[in-house]
């Protein structure tokens, strides 16, 4: 290694190289990391890792800001003159309007400027970093380009990094791209050099957000030559916006000024052509109108309304800098919104179920477990809906809900101090989870049962995830269980057999049990969701019990795609669910594997529900004459 040589890395395209390259520009061993000298050398060189911030107005520069308003030059100017003229209570008058209002604007700046530097000071983190060998914890300022960082669920991303390792890796790019959903990088080979940040899936940019699995990379940029850097850059150079309220108060300013002058020019002609007064007095009374003309009473009434709006905004805890960003706000005719995250809890929801040719509803929102499962539609001699539970014998609608468990990375966990339950991973997964818990399975039985031991992760150009299952320990059977949940049509495909109710068991069980459900008995321990179920046999019964598993022709098919095609009408995503049972001695999922016979068991429809206040705060926007635009890619 050259240790003291600088390194040269402007205008590489870090993700259209590979591992190799990028290793090798940047003089980095990926086992081992840096050295202390060649860490120091590139400090030298690179400087620390922090994007450069906007110098600071002086408090001076701010207020003078403030003064030379055109408004407030005008009252000035008439207050000087009437100082002039000896008129010392319309003077100070004048004068104290026109400073009083430039003091309410700098302190309002002033404060919003100390805000907003102390919360990009609480924005420091750590990484975990391999030097010498050895990992370590450090500030992510002293990071360089070369640096080896370990990411882990829940790290805030220090640098732009070029990804060479990565387990079940998902980032959080909504800093970036907008788009509140994570993204996989589940690739290390080299991509297009063209690719957009969204595409670039060997690359982990600075201040995005590690919601699952973990990764290794080596530090590309630091600081200002990030992407996230180069967006502050042009923020920063970009030019201040003028906003409608100071454009009118700039042209009504020059125009007041225009008329006035205009106004005391004639009524000094014309005084003196007729004789009236004499020149002295001419010009005193010129001067007099002029000043009587100026609406000193303007600045002080539109810095008092544009101050109660920025109360009214601190309230909502919105941070304004400028007051008549206040009035900014309130010119706007159309208002542009991302779909997910914004109008929506960005907590995807199952509210619809389909097994065994059974349609079922799930009521609940969000990641609360709170809820029941019912059948959809009427069956013969049914009137109205049931709620089903795990008390009940439904063995399809089970399978179908533990196969969304056990095809599942992601989690769910309940805070106890905010008294809140939280994803950790795909909301898409963790809504699977939810479904699951509603109709009264419990989780840790469940994967305590069922014991993974492989995992074939979700690709786009497979379009489905597959999870290999053996039972437990403690149960002995001569078979592991595959399942298998993606697109619908693919999971068709694969698709041999499928399961059908007896709806004699629905009717047997109206006449016992009315209502259950996850309402009113929910309880935790350890921030995980537990119940009182310990019945394993109750779960083994649902994949060794064929008795209801049919073939599954054509008209079968084309029965579960229309159901399909009216969920997916109705702007829900829909997933498709099987499983197969292989030999006990299969410990690895090859592709053979994936091709037929499996049994369909099931569709889990979802969507993410809106916001509570996204309802009311579209119609107050279209009540005031503002148009609602929905964007989403």
């Amino acid at each position: 290694m050259a240790e003291n040589a600088q390194i040269l890395i402007d205008d590489k395209v870090w993700h259209n190289l590979t591992v190799k390259e990028v290793s090798a520009i940047l003089d980095v061993n990926i086992n081992h990391g840096l050295i202390t000298e060649q860490v120091d050398q590139r400090q030298k060189q690179f400087g620390l890792n922090k994007i450069t911030v906007k110098k600071s107005i002086h408090p001076l520069e701010m207020f003078w800001t403030q003064i030379r308003q055109p408004l407030i030059l005008i009252l000035l100017a008439a207050g000087l003159i009437t100082a002039v003229m000896e008129e010392w209570v319309d003077s100070a008058v004048i004068f104290g309007v026109a400073i009083g209002n430039s003091i309410v604007g700098f302190i309002q700046e002033y404060k919003a400027t100390r805000a907003i530097e102390a919360l990009s000071k609480m924005l420091t983190t750590e990484a975990t970093v391999l030097r010498s060998g050895q990992k370590k914890r450090l500030s992510s300022f002293e990071l360089v380009p070369g640096d080896i960082v370990v990411l882990r669920s829940g790290d805030k991303v220090p640098a732009d990094i070029r990804l060479f390792e990565t387990k079940d890796l998902k980032i959080d790019e909504s800093t970036l791209t907008g788009e509140s959903i994570s993204v996989e990088k589940d690739k290390v080979e080299p991509v297009r050099e063209d690719s957009i940040i969204s595409d670039r899936k060997n690359m982990a940019f600075l201040g995005t957000l590690v919601t699952y699995g973990h990764g290794l990379g080596i530090v590309t940029s630091i600081g200002d030559v990030t992407e996230a850097g180069s967006i502050s850059q042009s923020i920063a150079t970009a030019p201040e916006i003028i906003t409608p309220l100071t454009r009118k108060l700039a042209r009504f300013s020059q125009s007041l000024l225009y008329i006035i002058l205009v106004l005391a020019v004639l009524s000094f002609i014309v005084s003196i052509v007729r004789g009236i007064h004499s020149v002295e007095l001419a010009f005193m009374s010129s001067v007099a109108l002029a000043v009587a003309a100026i609406p000193e009473g303007l600045p002080a009434a539109m810095t008092i309304t544009l101050a109660i709006g920025v109360s009214v905004m601190a309230k909502k805890h919105a941070i304004i800098r400028k007051l008549p960003a206040v009035e900014a706000l309130g010119s706007a005719t159309v208002v542009c919104s991302d779909k997910t995250g914004t109008l929506t809890q960005n907590q995807m929801t199952v509210t619809g179920v389909y097994s065994g040719g059974i349609k079922y509803s799930v009521s609940g929102s969000g990641y609360s477990p709170k809820g029941f499962i019912t059948i959809q539609t009427n069956l013969k001699e049914i009137s109205g809906n049931i709620s089903i539970t795990s008390s009940f014998k439904l063995q399809q609608l089970k399978e179908c809900l533990i196969s969304g468990i056990l095809c599942n990375d992601s989690q769910l966990v309940y805070q106890k101090q905010k008294d809140v339950w939280e994803a950790k991973g795909d909301p898409t997964e963790v809504a699977l989870i939810v479904s699951g818990l509603k109709a009264g399975l419990d989780e840790s039985v469940i994967h305590r049962t069922f014991p993974r031991i492989d995992t074939l992760p979700f690709e786009s150009h497979l379009q489905y995830m597959a999870t290999l299952h053996k039972t437990s320990d403690d149960i002995e059977y001569s078979f592991h269980i595959l399942y298998v949940k993606g697109a619908v049509e693919k999971i068709l495909s694969m698709c041999s057999f499928y399961t059908k109710t007896d709806t004699k068991q629905i009717e047997e069980h109206i006449l016992q049990e009315k209502q259950y459900g996850n309402s009113n008995n929910i309880t935790t321990d350890d921030d995980k969701y537990v119940t009182s179920q310990k019945d394993d046999s109750l779960i083994i019964d649902l994949t060794i019990d064929d008795d209801e598993v049919y073939p599954l022709c054509s008209d079968d098919k084309s029965e579960i795609m229309k159901v399909h095609e009216e969920m997916a009408s109705d702007g829900l995503r829909v997933l498709g669910f099987a499983r197969k049972l292989v030999s006990a001695k299969k410990d690895k999922i090859v592709s053979n594997d994936i091709d037929t016979n499996f049994v369909f068991i099931g569709l889990q429809a979802m969507l993410d529900p809106p916001r509570i206040e996204t309802i009311s705060a579209v119609q107050s926007c279209l009540s005031a004459g503002i148009k609602v635009k929905y964007q989403t890619w």
